[in-house]
């Protein structure tokens, strides 16, 4: 597989990413954040981005289809979405759903497809900023990684169905 320059290769399998691969940039190894201090040796997880990929095969006949659409629901949250190494779209909104049609960029046999998840902080840093309002825990803004009620180790990946 190959890697952006100064990135490293490593890959952790995990049920979001069952048939593929995802790793964060630099390739650092996760520890299970249930065991004993880990999760407070973790916390860099929301602080780096984090790239998804995995091929897929497209029948030839696949191709005659007038539109070929690829649907993404949850992801979250800023997210580079690239098929064949072509950049097909950059998303900031896990809450809503994207469809794009990649015909073009399919060929028949196999593909890659590779989403790249940035990690929110610089930009809620950024937004900070730009436009200051109080925080109670910066740069996070809200208890604990995501202080949503969802997963407390991962702040960042596929949410919903990539179809």
């Amino acid at each position: 597989m190959d890697t952006a320059p100064g990135r490293q290769e490593r890959s952790h399998q995990s049920p979001s990413a069952r048939d593929g691969t995802h790793r964060p940039a630099g390739g650092r190894q996760i520890p299970d954040p249930y065991y004993q201090d880990n999760e407070d040796r973790v916390q860099w997880i929301g602080e780096a981005d984090w790239i998804y990929k995995r091929t897929f095969n497209v029948p030839k006949d696949y191709l005659q289809n007038e539109q070929v659409l690829l649907c993404c629901e949850g992801l979250d949250t800023l997210a580079t979405i690239k098929i064949n190494a072509t950049e097909i779209a950059r998303t900031d909104n896990m809450f809503r759903t994207y469809e794009f049609d990649v015909k073009n960029i399919l060929k028949p046999g196999v593909n890659i497809i590779e989403i790249q998840f940035d990690s929110t902080i610089p930009y809620i840093q950024q937004q900070q900023e730009q436009h200051p309002i109080p925080l109670r825990d910066p740069p996070h803004g809200v208890s604990g990684p995501t202080g949503y009620g969802r997963n407390n180790v991962t702040t960042a990946g596929i949410g919903g169905p990539v179809f």
